[in-house]
């Protein structure tokens, strides 16, 4: 039982730590989307924050951006939002975003299709004057993310059973 109990403060201090002072709400997202069209232009319509753990983001061909609460809970600045964003926007103007068509591509299409996404966001960053360094801080905090955390997690909540 005193080793369950240790775990779990372990894993909640860590959740804490983990968790930025400076999380984003919609109003917030929203700042950034009107700062990357004014310098950028584009065919954005708005971003809808949906609620959810999982961390992703993704563009509807209709021009509606969606972002997971998940996501923004590891966004530590307005810069990595607007990474986020710009690659968003970047696959709506590759006109590769479609929901049915992305999900035809190859692996490595797709791979191609995101570095070339981080290509332009990085020129639409630096447009609106954000800084494109910080998009590494994000993306390797969400690779240290993906699974990490949902297993340690899982092995704490099965252990003695």
């Amino acid at each position: 039982m005193r080793g369950y109990m240790v775990k779990t403060v372990l894993f909640l201090m860590m959740v804490l730590l983990s968790t930025p002072s400076h999380a984003f709400d919609a109003s917030g997202v929203e700042r950034v989307v009107d700062n990357l069209l004014r310098a950028n232009g584009g065919r954005v319509k708005g971003v809808r924050v949906i609620q959810s753990d999982y961390m992703n983001a993704w563009i509807y061909d209709d021009g509606w951006i969606a972002v997971t609460s998940g996501l923004l809970k590891i966004v530590h600045d307005e810069d990595e939002l607007a990474f986020i964003i710009a690659h968003e926007m970047a696959h709506l103007d590759m006109e590769r975003a479609r929901v049915l068509g992305f999900s035809g591509l190859t692996g490595e299409e797709k791979m191609r299709s995101e570095l070339e996404a981080d290509r332009i966001a990085v020129t639409y960053l630096e447009r609106a004057g954000y800084r494109p360094r910080k998009a590494i801080d994000l993306l390797q905090r969400m690779a240290g993310h993906s699974f990490r955390d949902r297993i340690e997690a899982l092995k704490t909540l099965l252990e003695g059973r």
